[in-house]
This record gives structure tokens, C-alpha cells and sequence, in this order.
């Protein structure tokens, strides 16, 4: 600038002023230039330090057995996630008492499918576990051998009775049923710690009086003993009782060939109570997921089944923890618009 400053005529008046402005320009541009670069980078470290990090790229579920209806969903949960860049690890466990259990000890387990009912007292009363959403529902299925049928589990008395394995949801709230009908707990050789296929087997073969079962009414179990000819399973003539005294059990009716119109399975209504699968969480479950999850969760769950009509479940209803403020909104409002 100043080489062309002595080129010029020394009374060329216009043309320095000319230059002056040019050269004040240039140095206001600088000061707004950096400091727009300033308040760029404030923005960055505030955001640094008072928003949550990035989601995690894998989330950890406790689930049930490996052939039980908790596995098989949280695989097709699986499935959907991958196409969302997000990897779902499965831990296969006993049950919704070790879900539980893990949720509360491992600090990798975030997520679960628990049984309504079926979380202990120190869990309820802890604020460590944060309801998603009830999923769907899982009747109680009470098979009995007789020759007449049974309407009431007070004819259970003075049976042998397989109350599935320990540590399972079955056996939370068989136990429950069980001795608020009068059936004696203590003694060990009327309850059988049996579950799943081995106590189908046991059934049949007789070892066993009676067999509890708490699964999803699409189980081939089901379809099985309701074509064995030497079982029977239980409706429940005091059905609607037992939700007034238990929140998380509704009643419902198994309609006469639901399950199967060839063979006309079952074969008359059956009367029923019901929890619902619960999908939970640990507090410390990022927020992000949650929309995420229960995206997924309605695609595999929304379609309805042999005991509720399309779009029932997921639902924030039946759930036995606070909900998840995520959860909350995506019920009230949708998924959100960036999702």
C-alpha cells in the first residue's frame, strides 16, 4: 500500500482518501472476522461441556432364555436397530428377577424385558429403574390333568405343581397365585422349580399334576399341550378379580379358535389374566435412544396379536416404574422431528 501511495501525485487528495478507507475496511473486516471466530468458538466449548455426549453405538439387553418369546423379540429389536447404526448386545438370562438383578449390578446392562409383577420391593422403592413401555401382554396358562375340567385354582390343592425355573418371572408370580388361593408353599415336594419345555415333558409323562406357564400366546408350547389330549387348560371363573387386587394383571379372553380355525384351537372360550412384558431401563440410559428404541419396539409390537387389536401396545399404561421422561414425550407428541 505504500509503494502506491508515493506513485501517486502528492495532491491527488481523492485518491488517498480512497486508500484510507480501503485500508479501514480491511481492518474492520479483521475485528468482525475474528471476532465471529470467537463467538464460534465459546459456542463450541459451551456445547462441549453442558450437552450429553454422542449416543452409544451399542446397547446391552438382558433378556430371557435363549428359546423363550424375550430372546426372540429383542432379536427382531436387533435386526431394526443395525439399520439405524446401532448394535443391540442380548445377555440371555433366567428371567425378569436376574434382569432385574443386572440392571441393577452391571453397569454395561442398560436396557431389559421384565414381567409385570415380578420386580422385587427393594427395586420398586430403589429409583434405579425407569419404565419405556409395556410391550404386550403374557397370560397365565394354567394346565391341569383331569378328567373334569378345573375353574379355580383352589382345585390345585394337594397337587403336584411345576411353578417354572428359578430366578423366572412364571415362578414370581405363580408363587403369588398360588398361595392367595390357599396352596401351600412349604411343602417342596408339591412345587416343582420347573419351566419351558422341560415342564411340558414332566406334564405329559405325568411326573407333574399341573404346569404354570407365563408366555406369549403365539408359543408353540401353547399349541402343543392345547393338543394334548390329557391336559386342560384352566379358565379362570374369577377372572376379573384378580386385576382389582393386582394392577398389573388385566383379564382376557382367549376366543374359541384364535389360536387355530382348522383344528379349532382352543376349543371354547377361555377366560384368562394377563401381566404385561415390560421394557425398562437404567436411569442412565441416553436420552437420544429412547425415540429410537420405541420406534422399533412399536414396528414389532404395533400389529396386535391373538388377545389385542392393532396399535395397543406399546403403550405407557401397565408399566410398574416412573416413566421415562423421552418416553413420555414420544407418547404425547410423536417421534421427534430430527429423529
Amino acid at each position: 500500500m505504500k509503494v502506491r501511495e508515493m506513485a501517486l501525485p502528492r495532491g491527488d487528495l481523492v485518491t488517498r482518501r480512497l486508500l484510507e478507507t480501503r485500508r479501514q475496511f480491511r481492518q474492520l473486516w479483521f475485528k468482525v472476522w475474528s471476532g465471529g471466530f470467537i463467538i464460534v468458538l465459546a459456542g463450541f466449548a459451551l456445547t462441549w461441556f453442558l450437552l450429553e455426549p454422542a449416543p452409544p453405538r451399542t446397547i446391552v439387553m438382558a433378556a430371557g432364555s435363549t428359546d423363550g418369546a424375550y430372546y426372540g423379540f429383542a432379536r427382531q429389536y436387533g435386526k431394526l436397530l443395525a439399520h439405524h447404526g446401532i448394535t443391540l448386545e442380548i445377555r440371555s438370562t433366567a428371567g425378569s428377577l436376574e434382569n432385574y438383578q443386572l440392571l441393577a449390578s452391571d453397569p454395561d446392562v442398560h436396557l431389559a424385558m421384565v414381567q409385570g409383577g415380578t420386580a422385587p420391593e427393594a427395586t420398586l422403592r430403589s429409583n434405579q429403574v425407569e419404565a419405556i413401555a409395556s410391550i404386550y401382554f403374557e397370560p397365565v396358562w394354567i394346565f391341569y390333568r383331569s378328567n373334569e375340567p378345573y375353574h379355580d385354582l383352589r382345585r390345585l390343592q394337594n397337587t403336584i405343581i411345576a411353578i417354572g425355573k428359578n430366578g423366572s418371572g412364571t415362578q414370581s408370580i405363580a408363587k403369588i397365585l398360588l398361595a392367595e388361593n390357599g396352596i401351600n408353599l412349604s411343602d417342596r415336594s408339591k412345587i416343582v422349580p420347573v419351566g419351558g419345555k422341560e415342564a411340558v415333558r414332566q406334564l405329559i409323562k405325568g411326573q407333574v399334576d399341573a404346569a404354570i406357564f407365563v408366555i406369549s400366546p403365539t408359543s408353540p408350547i401353547i399349541r402343543n399341550l392345547l393338543q394334548e389330549g390329557q391336559v386342560r387348560l384352566m379358565s379362570l371363573d374369577r377372572s376379573a378379580a384378580y386385576p382389582h387386587r393386582h394392577p398389573f394383571l388385566c383379564r382376557v379372553t382367549l376366543e374359541r379358535g384364535v389360536l387355530d380355525l382348522k383344528n379349532d384351537l382352543p376349543r371354547q372360550d377361555v377366560q384368562l389374566i394377563a401381566p404385561a412384558a415390560n421394557l425398562v431401563a437404567a436411569p442412565d440410559l441416553h436420552d437420544s435412544l429412547v425415540p429410537l428404541l420405541l420406534k422399533v419396539v412399536s414396528a414389532v409390537h404395533t400389529r396386535g396379536n391373538t388377545l389385542v387389536q392393532a396399535g395397543q401396545f406399546p403403550s405407557p399404561k401397565l408399566v410398574e416404574f416412573p416413566l421415562n421422561e423421552s418416553a413420555r414425550i414420544y407418547f404425547e407428541s410423536g417421534p421427534p422431528f430430527l429423529q
